[in-house]
């Protein structure tokens, strides 16, 4: 609107809603920057979202003020490039970058790098590789912890599972592997979740 970001509030479960001033958000960096619909992420007072400049904006407060922040993506959901995040508190975090096209079933897999944060996205960190199995990109962090769960969505036989990692993605163990689809995941605490 009039070249800000069109951003609601409730106070009230969902029932009402106001539209937050463009003053509170930083500007978009031109009129092409445009945020997603998905890839979005909320925990306690803080709700991020992303868009296809590369940039995260941030609220710590319920939507009342906003920071922008850069990310070492270029897009979140371009064709050649894009990532996913996700965050166990209000601090600690990662996105998972996707760099080159969505696999194809041609035998092309795109490669995948790993960045962490500590500061809810104000800095990250130079980044690894991925070492999770490629076919378990449905994530989710047990709350508060480094222990990030991942599953399948992929319907070919072979490829269904899940694995978990408790150190932030850097080293991960198979929970199960078989034929059985998983699909999204969502954690209450590390013994409660759904898939």
């Amino acid at each position: 609107i009039n070249g800000e970001y069109e951003v609601y509030r409730t106070t009230d479960g969902g029932e009402t809603w106001t539209l937050t001033p463009g003053s509170a958000l930083p500007n978009p960096v031109n009129i092409d920057e445009y945020g997603y619909n998905g890839g979005n992420v909320a925990y306690g007072n803080s709700f991020w979202f992303v868009t296809n400049k590369g940039n995260i904006y941030r609220t710590t407060d319920t939507g009342i003020t906003w920071s922008k922040f850069t990310t070492p993506l270029t897009d979140f959901s371009a064709t050649g490039t894009g990532g996913d995040m996700y965050f166990s508190n209000e601090n600690n975090g990662i996105i998972v970058k996707r760099t080159g096209a969505y696999p194809t079933g041609a035998g092309v897999e795109p490669s995948y790098t790993l960045y962490r944060t500590s500061d809810g996205c104000e800095t990250w960190d130079a980044g690894s590789p991925w070492t999770g199995n490629l076919d378990r990109m449905q994530l989710a962090y047990v709350p508060n912890t480094s222990t990030i769960v991942a599953t399948s969505a992929y319907t070919t036989n072979g490829r269904f599972g899940s694995e978990y990692s408790s150190d932030n993605g850097a080293t991960w163990n198979t929970i199960d592997f078989g034929e059985v689809q998983r699909g999204d995941v969502a954690l209450a605490d590390g013994s409660t979740g759904w898939s």
